[in-house]
């Protein structure tokens, strides 16, 4: 019943129904896709992965970020999938524990580039696999997040739909899509415990890649299983021992994309809060330098210390999940930016030697908000004895909080053109701000 209900809402959703927020929010998920791919142009785990792949690589027909290359539709989907994950400049929903547009974004724009589909066809394929890759998400977190990785797990589904949008699947076809996307979910969090940091990358790339395949076969007669999350043997029963199938309604006017929380630093969602707060403090206080800084102690709540502590900056990766890296890189630095994750930015003594001086603690006040509000509190202690506090209870770009189609556009000009002509970047954006008006997709990266 729950999987023919997300199928039905998916096969029928138009772009012409939709809210004019919903519309602006798409494109700004679609650009800070754009963005979040370019971001991983130079990642070892990207060439590394993009050199596999171009081996097995077959129709050449779509292009491929940076440099543009021909390659298969499929083959671009799934680098450009790992690629926006790579750098954790990517957009998360919360409630799913879930990195959603780099799973969904890149395979349908592959092919409505090949097939020439028109904006608003886009926009509707990938607000439907928002939808209900968000619900799909929710309805089994947290539980399902201790062992998976919620983004290779539930981002295969999110790809199917979007995909399988694009194709103009069926209610019967889309169904089935999600019955082969569902047997195929992979991805477990033990990347994260003894140096598989490189899988975190693939599982977005393999749910773009299996979502593709799901749909795919579905649209030529494939069949699946047609209760896919809520059968005995299904997803839900599988992965999550806390199963919720109200929350995979999907009530009149209800869009969960406007909920995605967007990032301005390329840093792990739990550390967003207390970059801000820190880029804020020494923003306002020029005084605060490195070197007069006596102690770092930052409050947060209970999730984010039991995530957080254990984490050591030993790879560019795991950088991006160390609090007192990314802390004392922002404070050395004056800014916190893609630049400063490299192997010989790890290397720096002076950010080893302020990292030593940050502590974390959990603030049970911040524990009792949690989940719904991810807050931080920072206390900067310098040589002259004076002390600086900023609190911040709601990080830019989350949807309390959100950044601006603007502020996106923004963002992703600033990092597009590190690896790309200033002129074709404005023409891109360009084209992406308005989306809905463009009839052919075939063109919209030359």
């Amino acid at each position: 019943m729950f999987t023919k209900q997300l199928a039905e809402f998916a096969v029928n959703l138009k772009c012409e129904s939709l809210p004019e927020q919903v519309i602006t929010k798409a494109k700004s998920c679609l650009i800070d896709n754009f963005a979040a791919i370019l971001a991983a142009s130079n990642e070892r785990s990207i060439k590394i992965l993009k050199d596999t792949l171009l081996n097995l690589n077959h129709k050449q027909n779509s292009r491929l970020l940076p440099g543009q290359e021909l390659v298969s539709t499929i083959i671009a989907g799934t680098i450009h999938a790992a690629m926006a994950q790579a750098t954790e400049i990517d957009d998360f929903y919360k409630p799913a524990l879930l990195h959603i547009g780099s799973t969904c974004i890149p395979p349908a724009l592959a092919l409505a580039m090949e097939k020439g589909i028109s904006g608003k066809k886009l926009i509707a394929a990938l607000v439907a696999a928002y939808e209900v890759g968000t619900r799909i998400g929710a309805s089994v977190n947290p539980g399902h997040h201790q062992i998976w990785h919620t983004t290779g797990t539930v981002g295969t589904f999110a790809a199917c739909v979007s995909v399988g949008k694009v194709l103009e699947l069926n209610l019967e076809q889309m169904i089935y899509a999600l019955g082969t996307a569902g047997t195929q979910a992979s991805g477990l969090n033990q990347y994260m415990i003894d140096g598989g940091e490189m899988s975190k990358p693939l599982h977005s790339g393999k749910a773009a890649y299996n979502g593709y395949i799901a749909a795919e076969l579905a649209g030529r007669g494939f069949t699946g299983a047609t209760k896919i999350i809520e059968g005995p043997k299904g997803f839900a029963r599988a992965t999550s021992k806390d199963f919720n199938p109200a929350k995979l309604k999907i009530g009149e006017g209800q869009f969960n994309i406007m909920d995605i929380t967007q990032r301005l630093y390329p840093v792990n969602g739990h550390i967003l809060s207390a970059v801000q707060a820190i880029i804020s403090l020494i923003s306002e206080h020029p005084e605060i330098e490195s070197k007069q800084v006596k102690e770092i102690n930052v409050a947060f709540y209970n999730e984010a210390v039991n995530f957080l502590e254990p984490v050591k900056a030993t790879t560019p990766f795991l950088a991006r999940f160390c609090l007192p890296y990314c802390l004392a890189t922002a404070v050395i630095n004056r800014k916190l930016d893609n630049s400063l994750f490299t192997e010989d930015a790890l290397k720096d003594s002076s950010v080893r030697h302020l990292m030593s001086k940050i502590r974390m603690y959990e603030d049970k006040k911040l524990t009792a908000q949690f989940p719904a509000i991810w807050s931080s509190r920072i206390t900067i202690k310098i040589n002259t004895n004076h002390q600086y506090t900023k609190e911040i209870k709601i990080a830019k770009g989350d949807p309390e909080n959100s950044i601006s189609l603007q502020e996106i556009i923004a963002k992703a000009e600033k990092i597009a053109c590190l690896v790309l002509e200033k002129e074709l970047v404005g023409r891109i954006l360009s084209r992406y701000a308005i989306l809905e008006k463009i009839e052919d997709l075939s063109e919209l990266w030359q």
